[in-house]
């Protein structure tokens, strides 16, 4: 729990402060900001998951992150990527896996559909070449989109990879589909 969060709860800063805050999200280019945000956003996105202004919020979220996702892109000229190839630093990078997995999270179509398109290339060429460090991102947002190929496809990686850390992130994946048949 933040010192924010502490405060809020304290009744100390009205509950509409943080996203006001957030709303400095686009002109930020350092990772720490944007981590720190994202991780009360994550838990904004529980409290209101299921309300009826649950829409409002993750609009709201979509359009804080837009500019410095569609800035930043993907690490690699991977599958439906216009040839978007970053030689970044380590912060970079940091912080450009932090804005796919919030667009991702949030409902960003274009992230989806970069998503869609790895897990569609390593279904049909049985070759992986989702860059490593947005691989829990890709799969995750795959198996929640795709359907119950996808997952029977995860699913088999999952028994047949000997890697403890592919095995790990291949396993949460699997948790990520809403089907109760599956997940049972």
């Amino acid at each position: 729990m933040s010192f924010l969060d502490l405060l809020i709860r304290a009744g100390y800063i009205p509950q509409g402060i943080p996203l006001q805050l957030i709303g400095y999200l686009p002109e930020e280019t350092s990772f720490l900001p944007w981590h720190a945000a994202s991780r009360a956003l994550y838990q904004l996105d529980k409290l209101l998951d299921r309300t009826d202004d649950y829409r409002l919020f993750s609009d709201y979220v979509l359009k804080q992150v837009a500019s410095r996702y569609h800035q930043l892109g993907w690490p690699t000229n991977g599958p439906g990527t216009e040839g978007n190839i970053l030689q970044a630093s380590y912060q970079t990078e940091e912080l450009q896996r932090e804005l796919i997995m919030l667009a991702c999270s949030f409902g960003n179509k274009q992230c989806h559909r970069q998503a869609v398109a790895y897990i569609s290339d390593w279904i049909s060429s049985n070759k992986n070449r989702i860059p490593p460090n947005i691989r829990d991102i890709v799969y995750c947002t795959g198996v929640s989109l795709m359907d119950e190929d996808v997952w029977e496809f995860i699913w088999m990686k999952f028994h047949s990879t000997t890697a403890v850390s592919e095995k790990k992130i291949l396993l949460e994946a699997l948790t990520c589909s809403d089907n109760t048949f599956l997940l049972n």
